[in-house]
């Protein structure tokens, strides 16, 4: 919270509505409880929408989100759930809402990838192919559990078959997107 506080910065917490009450319950029962930021410093929102249905960004947008902040963009252990076109509908609609210098970070997995269950419809090997005809570029990506070991976190093997990337909006660009499926 001291960060949200000392920074002026805004988090907007975008999952469904049920899992932002389950998360919630998780956490007070942990003895973590993050109301004080919700409620009363209004420094996180609760944005409680479906990622894949078109609109979600209205709801963001009336929570006080602003498109013309610079914006981090987290989306951990989500792109493997999304349709293609579910992925292009995102994708397209956070680079709309990002100013110049915002950030994605993101996991995505591989087709090889050992844990990868029957939910996940999105694979990829260049993740990067992905996120560029959106306007992200400046892209890094490395296989998660190289990025663990750079950071001294213990690492399972299978994690270096799901990718870490990251990379900033430089321009505002659409382009008919057409990237290889795995």
């Amino acid at each position: 919270g001291e960060m949200l506080r000392s920074t002026n910065t805004m988090s907007f917490e975008v999952d469904f509505p049920g899992m932002l009450q389950e998360k919630r319950r998780i956490f007070q029962n942990c003895g973590f409880s993050y109301s004080k930021l919700i409620d009363q410093e209004k420094r996180v929102k609760h944005v409680g929408v479906d990622l894949s249905v078109p609109g979600w960004e209205d709801e963001l947008l009336a929570q006080g989100f602003q498109k013309e902040a610079k914006t981090v963009w987290l989306l951990e252990g989500l792109t493997g759930y999304l349709t293609d076109e579910e992925l292009k509908q995102l994708l397209g609609i956070i680079s709309e809402s990002s100013a110049e210098s915002s950030l994605i970070i993101a996991t995505w997995i591989t087709p090889d990838n050992p844990t990868k269950l029957g939910m996940h419809r999105f694979f990829t090997n260049d993740p990067s192919a992905v996120v560029k005809p959106f306007g992200f570029v400046e892209v890094d990506v490395s296989p998660l559990g190289k990025a663990g070991k750079h950071y001294n976190r213990n690492v399972d093997t299978k994690s270096f078959h799901t990718y870490l990337l990251s990379c900033h909006r430089k321009e505002k660009r659409l382009l008919n997107v057409n990237w290889p499926s795995a």
